[in-house]
């Protein structure tokens, strides 16, 4: 069931006695841009472990354990042209809970860590915004370490060079996160809860009335719904490509092809089909012909989601020379566009 809260603001509850447990997402959406992605990164990181109520991860795990073991996260989202964050809560249902209501009680501490963060003077608390920034820098830096991620990230910046927002790295943009302050994050903070369009999400045994009386006690204010088109309908480009040498033992190649499949359209299920026989499995042409041959590593992926279907080689590690694996690449390319499937395949497909 579907309920229009306020302008901006859409309650979802969908009622199963199938699951023990209720599990709840809000989520905050706004359109994509790197900026806003990198803030919401460091924001997930800060509102995760504290709040003016909760100041210490001990003392948010200790009001967690007294909900008999609820779960609690935030996290950080891009889905076609939306950035998203989302604050999810998983809690046993009231049944089992000798009448305590613990739905109740989920929805009033995820009013407080939503509303109620650890700030004062209009910025976060000093000690816990430097640590948390410090940390993700500290990641975002350790991740160039992989050499399979960068070569990733590379790729993705080359695919989506006309859209950059759509290329960075859902660990944040290190760049940008180093410029972000204090008072300025906290500042944007709280324009996202006053603007952004607000999903809420209840799944479980619950009561849609008694989820609406919850919601209401939040008392969220309309906003300008900044609904647009999800999906980004990228241009057909010619190829471009990129190199870099390091000292390395081994050398990394990723090929991005684009499809022309969005998510549920028409040609979806082909393009699965496609995928899980190609590269996307255990009984797939790119592992029989190419890993158990040539021997060396390689994953193959589709990603169908709002934007155009990507189809996505990274090979682990390149023992031979970069040509010949890029010359078996695509000969078996070329094979499966005529291949005929039989019904065994099939079955076995669907089955894997």
């Amino acid at each position: 069931m579907q309920v229009h809260v306020t302008d901006g603001v859409t309650l979802n509850v969908i009622a199963t006695p199938q699951f023990k447990t209720t599990s709840i997402s809000i989520d905050f959406l706004a359109p994509v841009s790197t900026q806003g992605l990198s803030q919401r990164i460091l924001l997930a990181q800060l509102l995760e472990t504290s709040s003016a109520d909760y100041p210490t991860q001990t003392a948010l795990a200790k009001k967690l354990a007294t909900l008999y073991g609820a779960s609690y996260g935030v996290n950080v989202y891009r889905y076609g042209m939306i950035n998203g964050l989302r604050f999810s809560s998983s809690i046993i249902n009231d049944h089992f809970a000798n009448g305590e209501h613990l739905t109740q009680a989920i929805f009033s501490f995820l009013k407080q860590v939503i509303f109620r963060p650890l700030a004062a003077d209009g910025q976060f608390d000093a000690t816990t915004f430097d640590r948390q920034k410090v940390n993700l820098i500290a990641y975002l830096k350790s991740l160039n370490d992989d050499k399979q991620y960068y070569a990733e990230r590379e790729l993705f910046d080359l695919y989506f060079k006309d859209q950059p927002e759509l290329a960075t790295s859902l660990y944040g943009d290190e760049p940008t996160i180093e410029e972000l302050g204090n008072a300025d994050l906290y500042a944007y903070y709280q324009q996202l809860l006053a603007t952004d369009d607000i999903k809420i999400t209840i799944i479980g045994d619950v009561n849609a009335d008694e989820i609406k009386r919850d919601i209401a006690d939040w008392q969220l204010a309309p906003r300008t719904s900044k609904q647009q088109a999800i999906i980004y309908h990228r241009p057909v480009q010619t190829a471009v490509t990129g190199s870099e040498t390091q000292p390395l033992q081994q050398s990394k190649l990723n090929l991005a092809y684009q499809l022309p499949v969005y998510y549920r359209d028409a040609h979806f299920y082909e393009a699965l089909v496609f995928n899980g026989l190609f590269g996307g499995t255990p009984i797939s042409m790119l592992f029989k012909n190419v890993r158990e041959k040539i021997v060396w590593p390689t994953t193959h992926r589709v990603g169908l989601t709002a934007s155009p279907a990507r189809l996505v080689f990274k090979p682990a590690s390149i023992s031979t020379t970069s040509r010949q694996c890029l010359t078996s690449l695509l000969n078996n390319l070329k094979i499966s566009q005529t291949v005929k499937l039989t019904k065994r395949s099939l079955t076995r497909l669907s089955q894997v």
